[in-house]
C-alpha cells in the first residue's frame, strides 16, 4: 500500500470548453481519488499558474511546514504563504487557485 501523506498536484488544461460543471467534478474527482488512494492531505491548483509564482509560494509553504513544532498543518501553512504573497502585493491570479484537500 501507497503511503501519501501530502500529495501535490497540479491540474493542467483538463477542462472542456464551456463545461464548467464537468471542470469542476474532475477537480474534486482528481483530489478524492488522490484521498482514497491513502494520501492524508492533497495541495492542488485548481487552474495553470505561472512557475515562477508557484515556485515561490511553494517555497514559503514548506518553510511554514518547517517551522511547526508538531503535526504538520498544511492549511494553516498554505494560509500562510498565500498571506505572504499578498503583503507582496501578488495578484490573486498567482495564489488563489491553490488548495488543500483533507481528511
Amino acid at each position: 500500500m501507497l503511503k501519501l501523506e501530502l500529495v501535490w498536484s497540479r491540474v493542467i488544461k483538463s477542462r472542456k470548453k464551456g463545461k464548467l460543471n464537468g471542470f469542476v467534478d474532475s477537480i474534486s474527482g482528481l483530489g478524492k481519488a488522490f484521498i482514497q488512494a491513502g494520501a492524508k492531505d492533497v495541495v492542488m491548483s485548481l487552474w495553470s499558474v505561472d512557475d515562477e509564482a508557484t515556485k515561490n509560494l511553494m517555497v514559503s509553504f514548506y518553510e511554514q511546514i518547517k517551522e511547526q513544532e508538531e503535526k504538520p498543518n498544511y492549511a494553516k501553512a498554505l494560509k500562510e504563504a498565500k498571506l505572504k504573497m499578498i503583503r507582496e502585493g501578488k495578484h490573486p491570479f498567482y495564489w488563489g487557485g491553490f488548495v488543500v484537500l483533507g481528511l
